[in-house]
């Protein structure tokens, strides 16, 4: 899987209308670790989100840790199980709204010992810290069953607005997986689809930035399409 690369750290929130474009989508790589691959990145999480009513506001020490921790845990969950989706484009013609659905076919429950957290850093606005995850023999095998046929390479930046607090980033995340399904899309289909379903996953551990008022996340991704209905056969 070639050498670690770390995961880039978030950088500042002003200024960075055009920093993403430069920023490459890293792959944290395994790694020897006595006998077992390990994938190591760096993870950070507001710590004065925007608040919704009911949440904490500033996170404390343990809210912000559990929130990075549990981000780690999706983001790896992404990488060895993968997502099911359910994605109908968008079609003004036929006045049809795009719609994508995402569902988890596999997650690392809280405590699982194949995350290890660093020592955290930061200041009173954010934290970060780097964070490993060894995947056993099983996590290491579906990974690469991704790498071969009917799975395909594909690429997606994806957006959500600032102004969302911390559900935003999640939803910037799934958008970006969306956008990765439509530029597979729009390269193999001469029509537009109905409704496609199939199964993604992280390719790669992906980025995340402030940028113009919003998260954005990159991401390349591995899909398998399993259906597919067209307009014609209606």
């Amino acid at each position: 899987m070639g050498k670690p690369r770390a995961n880039a750290v978030r950088p500042g929130l002003l200024g960075l209308s055009a920093a993403l474009v430069l920023l490459p989508c890293f792959h944290a790589g395994a790694q020897e670790s006595g006998s077992r691959d390990y994938f190591s990145a760096v993870f950070w999480i507001d710590l004065a989100p925007v608040s919704k009513e009911g949440d904490p506001w500033p996170l404390g020490p343990k809210e912000g840790a559990d929130r990075l921790l549990d981000e780690a845990a999706w983001v790896f969950g992404g990488m060895v199980f993968g997502y099911e989706f359910s994605y109908t484009p968008l079609d003004r013609t036929r006045r049809i709204e795009e719609r994508f659905d995402l569902t988890p076919l596999g997650t690392i429950p809280k405590g699982d010992m194949r995350i290890v957290p660093g020592a955290a850093s930061g200041d009173s606005n954010e934290l970060r810290a780097r964070i490993e995850f060894h995947p056993d023999a099983q996590d290491l095998a579906l990974m690469e069953g991704y790498s071969h046929s009917p799975w395909r390479p594909s690429q997606g930046l994806g957006y959500a607005d600032y102004m969302l607090g911390h559900q935003g980033r999640r939803l910037a995340y799934e958008d970006a997986l969306r956008e990765a399904v439509r530029s597979l899309l729009r390269l193999s289909e001469l029509n537009k689809p109905r409704l496609v379903k199939g199964r993604v996953a992280f390719d790669r551990i992906p980025t995340i930035v402030v940028s113009g008022g919003r998260y954005a996340v990159q991401v390349r991704a591995r899909i398998e399409v399993t259906e597919l209905q067209s307009y014609n056969a209606y």
